[in-house]
């Protein structure tokens, strides 16, 4: 069964994301359809407005970019 990998985080992390474009949420995967997963998956974890708060990152192993 696929699950997350969970990671520490910090402000770095959020400034080199967002420099370096790195597509993590769910808004920005293919399988993110009419704002939920397509495999079922939650999501809250993955969304973008949750994540500028966190300490931790959620990435999904399903996620797939364009």
């Amino acid at each position: 069964m696929l699950s997350a990998v969970k990671i520490d985080v910090d402000q770095t992390f959020f400034r080199e994301s967002e420099a370096y474009a790195l597509r993590y949420c769910c808004e920005d995967c293919t399988l993110f359809v009419d704002e939920r997963c397509a495999h079922f998956w939650p999501t809250l974890d993955h969304r973008r407005a949750q994540q500028s708060q966190k300490t931790s990152v959620v990435f999904c192993k399903e996620f797939c970019a364009d």
